[in-house]
């Protein structure tokens, strides 16, 4: 009995030992899933994060540059000399509504004097006729009365 004994030790030491082994080896495969897992939700954390900011890049970048655009397009009508274009609309009060009033504010008075200098020259082509049409009158009587006085001239 006592060898049957010393090998049930034995066996036991040995079954206990392997499977102290063997918890040893998967409490690291524990670790190493629970890193992986780790590592992944912070890769798609990351991903995330970045997908977000890009969005709203896209988005402030748009806002932005879509009223500046239709800004520019109005401003190069009028360099071309057209001012009949409808006024800006941009409802906001940032830096961007404030160029865009501003910028009707700029067309509507250089339209207005535009049509003040096409009045005042329309005003100034009518007296230098009526002061052509006059000089030739008086001319004319000047020419008549130094008849008068001076026939033979």
């Amino acid at each position: 009995k006592t060898g049957t004994r010393v090998y049930s030790e034995d066996a036991y030491n040995l079954i206990t030992g392997k499977l102290t082994a063997h918890k040893e080896e998967a409490n690291g495969y524990f670790i190493l899933i629970a890193l992986s897992i780790a590592t992944i939700i912070s890769i798609l954390a990351i991903l995330l994060t970045i997908a977000v900011v890009v969005t709203m890049v896209y988005i402030i970048r748009r806002s932005i540059t879509a009223p500046l655009q239709r800004v520019v397009v109005a401003a190069e009508k009028i360099a071309e000399g057209d001012l009949t274009d409808e006024d800006i609309t941009h409802t906001s009060t940032d830096e961007i509504g404030k160029l865009a009033a501003a910028f009707n504010t700029m067309k509507t008075n250089l339209h207005s004097i535009l049509t003040n200098v096409k009045v005042n020259a329309d005003h100034l082509t009518v007296s230098a006729g009526t002061l052509a049409s006059n000089t030739e009158e008086v001319t004319a009587s000047s020419d008549d009365m130094a008849k008068v006085q001076h026939p033979y001239i």
